[in-house]
This record gives structure tokens, sequence and C-alpha cells, in this order.
């Protein structure tokens, strides 16, 4: 059998939690796929950095497509009619509307059914088509968490009997307790950032629950620290630039943008806490990195945060702003219980890691 493998957003320069599940599970296959079988990689541009670097049975394929949109569907289609694998992988996004028969995708969440006015109308009738699809012609589809399972379930029954629950993880070399003082306010001071802070890593957003995040802050207040909510503007920012403008805190909520990743486990190390209350998640990988840094999490009692979470940590409820500050007063104010969750986080994050998901998820695909 030759494995084809859309990569192409495995190979984006800016990741986020679907690039890198892509980018760490094509690394850890190339250590397990055995020697005898073929792999092609399949992307818009040319592969970069260590994704480049192929074993000996492995190859890379360039479609370019001087467009830029929708590569998936009119490049990737095309090869798969002159040039098609016997089966393809596609980990991070829909599958091409051609593809082989001996196809797996991995459908991650189904969001946009659940909070859909975090969506575009087109990209609303987009993912539901070919999810829709996708859970008809695939032989196999993974998904990261049973929340999200049962999700894919409820709005795609022809997915019944094929969808296999395979976590994700986090990078343990770059998510792990740091101790230099030098380096972390050095990344403190690069992001105008001064301690105690508490620390959000998100798109800013309402699916992501930024207002919330907002409201709870302001509820806190004449409190000392700050504020940190790292991450791009998504959809409808003006309603958090609205909470931001009215918000009597203004002053001490920091938005550094997008943070480099090589940074981000300093910003953990140094923040009081870590805040993940969203509306919706399929896995949330913050979760997890936050616990490896050794930072105490509070998150959402809702979709599959308990589920990662494990038990390690503080579980509220986003609708309710109030329920999200006393929490952070909570934890600012009891340092055995802020310990506790430091304690038991470090051991759930141990508990992942992005080679047995490449182990799972290659039980799985060889049997196409």
């Amino acid at each position: 059998m030759t494995l084809g493998i859309d990569a192409s957003r495995a190979n984006r320069a800016q990741k986020t939690g679907v690039e890198w599940y892509a980018w760490h599970l094509i690394q850890e296959l190339k250590n397990i796929i055995p020697p005898d079988q073929e792999v092609v990689l399949y992307s818009s541009e040319p592969l970069t950095g260590e994704l480049a670097e192929l074993p000996a049975n492995w190859r890379s394929r360039v479609l370019a497509w001087p467009p830029k949109f929708l590569w998936t569907h009119f490049r990737l289609s095309w090869e798969m009619i002159w040039r098609a694998p016997d089966a393809l992988f596609v980990p991070a996004h829909v599958a091409p509307i051609i593809s082989p028969r001996r196809l797996a995708v991995t459908i991650h969440d189904v969001a946009f059914r659940a909070t859909p006015e975090a969506y575009s109308p087109q990209g609303k009738l987009y993912l539901n088509f070919f999810n829709w699809l996708d859970s008809r012609r695939a032989r196999q589809i993974f998904t990261v968490s049973l929340y999200s399972r049962g999700d894919i379930l409820k709005f795609y029954p022809a997915a019944k009997g094929k969808v296999a629950v395979v976590p994700l993880a986090y990078d343990s070399a770059r998510y792990r307790p740091i101790t230099d003082r030098a380096k972390i306010e050095a990344v403190l001071a690069k992001y105008g950032i001064k301690e105690p802070f508490i620390l959000s890593i998100s798109r800013l957003e309402l699916k992501k629950n930024t207002p919330g995040m907002i409201r709870a802050f302001n509820l806190l207040q004449p409190l000392d620290y700050q504020l940190v909510l790292a991450g791009k503007p998504g959809r409808w920012y003006n309603q958090v630039a609205v909470e931001l403008e009215q918000s009597p805190a203004c002053d001490k909520i920091i938005l550094p943008g997008w943070v480099a990743d090589e940074n981000l486990p300093y910003l953990l190390a140094a923040a009081k806490m870590f805040l993940l209350p969203s509306f919706y998640e399929g896995f949330g990988i913050p979760i997890l990195e936050a616990m490896a840094c050794g930072c105490p999490v509070i998150t959402s009692s809702v979709t599959a945060c308990p589920e990662v979470a494990g038990g390690a940590a503080a579980l509220v409820d986003p609708a309710k702003p109030e329920a999200i500050a006393a929490e952070i007063l909570k934890l600012f104010n009891d340092e055995s219980a802020r310990q506790e969750l430091i304690k038991r986080g470090l051991v759930r994050a141990a508990e992942f890691s992005w080679q047995q998901t490449a182990q799972k998820t290659w039980e799985v695909l060889k049997t196409l």
C-alpha cells in the first residue's frame, strides 16, 4: 500500500492546534511506519524545517496551485485522478472532493454545529457539506475526544462504526517546568508583561469566551495584576474590542498578539494561572501545555475540557463570569489549592504523548 498524507496544514509557518497535530503526527509516524511502506506527503509549497527531513521510503509531492484558495478540492483532487495513492489520510482538514476509496480523515470537532455564531454562513455550509460527505465515504474517521465522537455521531449518523478516538498530546520537549528566571524575565519584557498575571492563549473571539474572561477580570478589580490574552483576533472580534474599551481595568489587560511558540512555555512558567473557559473545545491542547509547565489551569465544565483535564484542573461554567472570577480569586488567595492543581496537572500531562497518538493512528491506518 502507498499511503498518501495531506501535509499542507502541517507545513504552515504559524500553527495552532490542528496544524500542530498534523505536524507532530507526521513526525512521529516517520519513526513508526515500517521501511517497506511507501508514504507520500502532499503540500502546496515545499516542505520546510524538520518536516522536510524524510525517511528513505517517504517522498514529497509539491502540488503548486497559484490561485492559493481551494487547493484541496482542485489541485489535490487532480492529483487523486492521475496519481492517486492506494490510501489517503487527511489529518487536518476536509478530504478532497475526489479521493481514493481507502480514505481516512480526522474530524477534530463539529464546533460549527454547536456554536454556529462563531462561523461565517459560507464556512458553516462548507464544513457541514464536507463533514457529511466524509462521514459517508471515509473508511475510517479519527477524532480527538469522546465528546467529539458523540457530536460527530449525533450530527452525522453515517459515521457509526468507523470513528476511532485518538487523543491529542503536546510537545513535551518544549512544554515543561522552567526555572531560568533570566529567560523568563526577557520574554515578559518582550511582550510588556509584569508579574503577577493571569494568562490565556487562544484566538480572541466569542467561542473562546474572551469577553467572559474580560468580564470576570473586571469583577476582581482593583487588584493589582494583569490579564494577558495571547492570540490573534478571531471572528466577531469587534465584540471583544467593545468589552476591552468598556473595561475599567483595560490598562491591565495585555494583548501581545500571536506569541512565538518558543516563548509560550516561559509565559506559562511565570503565570499565576492559565484560563481556558471556552464555550466549545473538541480537545484543548493548551490545557496540557499549561499543566506540563506547572501552571494551574481553570477551564470549562463543558464539552471536552473536563475529559482532557481529568480532574487536574478547576472547572467553571463558561457562561458565568462571576464563577470564573471566584475561581481566579481562590487560586490567588489559597496557595495550597494552587500547588495541588500544579501537582495534579504535571501528573495528568505526563499521560499524553505524540508517540502514543501516532502509534494508535498507525494501528488503524495500516488496516485501510
